[in-house]
């Protein structure tokens, strides 16, 4: 069998609800990114950016919603 190479799109991270260490990341020069409200899943994010990948922050917005 022929090896296949692996690409990593993105990896979730989950963090405090409504992300209070976003203003730390941008401090140190990260570049946080656009996100969303994850309506109907109860869930909200951020994007960390990268070269060519990313790594979603996301957070319990509203439990009853996530249950």
């Amino acid at each position: 069998m022929k090896p296949m190479a692996l690409v990593l799109d993105h990896v979730f991270a989950f963090v405090a609800e409504g992300f209070p260490d976003e203003p730390v990341l941008e401090a140190a020069g990260y570049r946080v990114a656009f996100g969303r409200d994850h309506e109907g899943q109860g869930t909200a994010n951020r994007l960390l950016l990268f070269a060519e990948n990313y790594l979603e922050l996301i957070w319990l917005a509203r439990r009853r919603e996530a249950e």
